[in-house]
């Protein structure tokens, strides 16, 4: 009996050793880049960041560090672990946040924003950001966050607002505000055409196939708090939350998008199609919903 229960424990705990690796890997996996500030000898502890304003902060804390971007933590490690005096000869990616003319926006604000979303209101919306653009960009080139919960660090973009109250209508507007160039020279008046196009498609890279959970803190401490509160956060993009409420319009306006990626995965290492009105009670419309949706994914 006591040798049963001692094999049960070691496969409990080998479930959970296995769950752990794999929730790692995922969120190596999200955070598809890698912000590493190296500093000077004897100056405080560099470090890696998967969030550009934090990096910034602390780029400006540290006189004569230095920024750089990876796609590989192992490798933004190892930038940030040497001194700026032994990468003198390596050139080096900062992310300069221009002056801006237009004033920023407190939460608040951003948080009536995001109602004039979800009662779709596309009018009001497209002239807030012709007088504002930052209603949609921060100054470091990535989405406003319209949406904060602390307890578990959900940041949703103005797409996953969208996408979650079904108003396709919205994102119709907001892409096409963001891939006008008006848009962009008004918001960034002295950018080259070859700059304003990778930000321009960075930008939409990011509204697209950003996860709802944004900034991810790589620490223990953390991490503990992700295996211990996973059953609450889903890393859901826009897509996943249209079509898991079976919005049908939402789903046909997001995955038609070049830019948008309708292979990626959430937590539960689900697609898209695989969440389909995953969140809605069983009727035959919720099947008819479902059909189109998966007809419409497998298209893609």
């Amino acid at each position: 009996m006591s040798g049963n229960s001692s094999d049960s424990e070691d496969e409990f705990f080998d479930c959970v050793a296995d769950f752990r690796m794999n929730l790692f890997a995922l969120i190596i996996d999200l955070a598809s880049r890698f912000y590493a500030v190296a500093v000077p000898r004897n100056s405080p502890r560099a470090g890696v960041f998967s969030s550009i304003s934090d990096a910034n902060k602390y780029l400006k804390a540290v006189r004569g560090s230095r920024l750089k971007i990876f796609s590989s933590f192992d490798a933004a490690s190892s930038f940030a672990s040497s001194t700026v005096a032994e990468n003198l000869s390596e050139p080096t990616t900062t992310i300069s946040a221009d002056t801006s003319p237009f004033p920023t926006l407190k939460q608040e604000e951003l948080l009536r924003f995001r109602r004039l979303i979800e009662t779709s209101q596309p009018s009001v919306i497209q002239s807030l950001v012709d007088e504002n653009p930052l209603w949609l960009i921060t100054n470091c080139d990535t989405p406003s966050i319209l949406q904060v919960r602390i307890d578990v660090r959900f940041r949703y973009n103005a797409f996953h607002v969208a996408a979650l109250s079904g108003r396709a209508d919205i994102i119709e507007v907001i892409l096409s505000i963001l891939e006008s160039d008006g848009f962009w020279s008004r918001l960034r008046p002295s950018a080259d055409a070859l700059t304003v196009d990778y930000r321009r498609n960075r930008l939409l890279d990011l509204y697209f196939n950003s996860p709802e959970i944004g900034v991810i803190r790589l620490d223990a401490h953390f991490l503990v708090f992700l295996v211990i509160g996973v059953g609450c956060i889903s890393f859901s993009r826009p897509l996943h939350l249209a079509s898991k409420f079976g919005h049908v319009k939402c789903v046909r306006l997001l995955a038609s998008h070049p830019v948008c990626s309708v292979s990626l995965h959430d937590s539960a290492g689900l697609t898209p199609a695989e969440v389909a009105c995953s969140r809605l009670d069983e009727s035959d419309d919720t099947l008819r919903r479902k059909q189109e949706i998966l007809r419409f994914l497998d298209e893609q």
